[in-house]
Order: structure tokens, then sequence, then C-alpha cells
């Protein structure tokens, strides 16, 4: 390569790199923080001594890359794992060593102070933490699950990609620099609910990838469009409700092939958990049972035509994936 390409190559990469600027500052502001909070917020605000925060939802999802790593696919949708197992493929290395990490047992030295709010954590939990505390005859212990060490940088990293793909699609429609970045801030500060809170990264890449197929769509790029909202339908299938704009972008001409190149990378990854275990793969992706009236789930006025599958009070089921639609 002679130097005039290699600097023009330099060129590129700076001037795009300059482009994103703030997405990459609020990212690493981001990560920052989503560490700090989940590994210091419980014993420095909190005063619980060693308490690490985790999202529990997020366990649910890496137990379900862990099985489909180890090639576990009846497995797959047996934990409680809802959406399409793109992101299990995302998580697969992890998962794969899932087996590698210990779990640490640290007991609270004094449980009657200041730690005596760890015993209200046993008894009572929280809508969305998984606070891993466990009591042994009068000794209290918090739990160190060494793997979410590697994990959750990994997740926080994985939902900042949606930071990126708004800034593109934002730029692309003509958003000026400055209000791309107060818009910028302003979805790290909704990204936090969805990431750090219930631990959901697949929502936030499955946004991303559909934001960067509404860009190519707009560019008239509709295969790469097609492709690009496979990936996302594969990873979260709640981006289905967009893809009716794709359709109207690309007309008549373009909707076979968009429906085809949507449908063929979810096909894919869910074609292993469905042979493995058609009843619990099509439970899951197709009734998805949720539980409106537990703490953490909120029911909204159309919760009453969901098809109601059983239990009372908190353990109230009902199906959420045809409302969802």
């Amino acid at each position: 390569m002679s130097d005039t390409s290699s600097s023009d190559l330099e060129d590129r990469v700076v001037e795009r790199l300059s482009r994103r600027v703030w997405p990459m500052l609020i990212s690493v502001v981001y990560v920052g923080l989503g560490l700090a909070y989940c590994f210091r917020w419980g014993s420095v605000v909190r005063h619980q001594p060693s308490l690490w925060l985790s999202p529990g939802d997020l366990w649910t999802t890496y137990a379900s890359a862990g099985a489909a790593a180890h090639g576990h696919f009846d497995a797959v949708y047996g934990s409680g794992f809802l959406a399409f197992p793109g992101i299990l493929v995302v998580l697969a290395p992890l998962g794969a060593l899932a087996n590698s990490f210990n779990t640490t047992f640290i007991q609270i030295v004094n449980p009657a102070h200041p730690a005596a709010g760890l015993q209200n954590l046993l008894s009572h939990g929280t809508p969305y933490f998984n606070y891993d505390v466990v009591q042994s005859g009068a000794k209290l212990y918090v739990l160190h699950r060494q793997a979410f060490v590697v994990l959750l940088p990994v997740i926080l990293l994985l939902s900042c990609t949606a930071l990126f793909a708004f800034d593109a699609l934002a730029e692309r429609l003509g958003v000026p620099r400055s209000r791309r970045a107060l818009l910028c801030v302003t979805e790290a500060v909704l990204l936090w609910n969805v990431t750090v809170f219930p631990g959901h990264p697949e929502d936030a890449l499955a946004v991303a990838l559909l934001s960067y197929a509404l860009i190519f769509a707009v560019d008239g790029r509709f295969t790469g469009a097609g492709w690009l909202f496979g990936a996302a339908l594969a990873v979260q299938p709640l981006v289905i409700v967009v893809f009716p704009l794709l359709l109207v972008l690309g007309g008549r001409g373009r909707a076979l092939g968009l429906v085809v190149r949507g449908a063929i990378p979810a096909a894919a990854v869910v074609v292993a958990p469905l042979v493995s275990d058609v009843h619990a793969t099509v439970h899951a992706l197709v009734t998805q049972p949720t539980f409106p009236n537990v703490a953490k789930n909120h029911k909204t006025p159309w919760t009453f035509l969901a098809p109601h599958l059983g239990g009372r009070g908190s353990g109230a089921m009902v199906g959420g994936g045809p409302l969802r639609i």
C-alpha cells in the first residue's frame, strides 16, 4: 500500500471517529457508571459489605447461552428465556466458559450492623436485582459469581451499540451535532433501565441493528436493510412492529426480498431449539408467558385481553406474545 493510500485510509478513519465522538464518550461513562453501580453501590452507599447488584434477568439469558454453547438446545427455553436465540450466539463464548467460573462465599461478620438490611433482602427481595444473599444457620453470606466480572462489561458494551446506531440515524436525518449530543445523553439514561436494571442487552442490540436497517433503507440499500432487520429479529422479536415501515420504504417490488432476508436469520438460530424441544420453544416464543402482578411488571389497559394461562394473585400468568405483536 502506498503512503498516499495509507494516509487516505487514516483520514477516513479519523473522520468517521470524529462523527461518533459523543457516543464514544457517553459509552465510556455509561460502562464506568454501570460497573461502579453493580460492584460498589451496595457496599458504599447501602453500607452492606461486599454486596454486588446483578440484574436478575441476566442470569436467565446467561444460563440459556451456556446451554446453547454446550449443545443442550432442549434446555435453551427451560429457564424463562423468551427472546430469539440471537443473543445466545453473541454470548456463546462466555456461556462455553460457564463451568470455568467459580462462586465465592463472603461471610458478613457482623450482621447486626450495618449489614442487617441484608436480612430484609432474604425475606423480601427486590423487583430487578439479584442480590445473591444466602443464610446458613446464624451466618449470613453474600455470593460473588465470578462470571459476572466478565459478563457485566460485555453486556454494557453490547448495549452501547444502540447509542452509535441512534447517532448514525440522527445524522442521516440531518439532526445538528449539538442536538445529537443531547440525544445521546438522554438515550444513555433510558438505556440504563434496559440493561443495568433488568439485564436485557438483547433489547438494545436488536434496536441498534434495526436502526442501521432503517439507515440502509433510507439510503436505498434494501438488500443490507433486509439482512440487518433479520439479524435484529433473530435477537429480539419485538422489532417486528417496525417491519411495515421497511416494506413501505422498499415498495411492492422489494417486499418479497425483505421478507425472505428478514426471516432467514431468525429461522437459522431457532431451528436447533425448535427441533430439540418443540413445545418449550413455541411456548416461549409465541405465548411468551408473563406475570403481570409481580413488582417489576406493569398491567396495561390491554392486559385483560391476554390469554390467561393459570394462577392467581402474584402467580397469575398470561400470554404476553399476542399482545406484543
